[in-house]
């Protein structure tokens, strides 16, 4: 499996990068949406993990232009709306613990 990574918190894209890579997953890692925008144009992904705060737009914005079978949105306010952020289509939300 093939993933990218949109995350601009460096420390944060390491680790879980590396717990990924850990159990076998391919991961590329991208600061931000223009980055990722650019590697969605020259790879195929099976998943994309994205950050909805991203310094260049809210990761949502992004989501439109890009194909994968599977999405996994990242944000750390419980409430996205509450950061001005739109929900993508079919978000679910789940919490996580680190």
């Amino acid at each position: 499996m093939k993933v990218l990574l949109v995350e601009d918190d460096r420390p944060l894209a390491e680790a879980l990068a590396e717990a990924l890579r850990n159990v076998g997953v391919l991961v590329e890692i991208a600061p931000d949406g223009k980055t990722a925008d650019f590697q969605v144009s020259v790879e195929c992904y099976d998943a994309i993990i994205l950050d909805l705060g991203l310094p260049d737009g809210n990761g949502v914005q992004w989501l439109s232009g890009w194909r994968a079978a599977v999405w996994i949105c990242l944000s750390s306010s419980s409430r996205p709306e509450s950061a001005g952020q739109t929900k993508p289509p079919g978000f679910r939300q789940e919490p996580m613990i680190m």
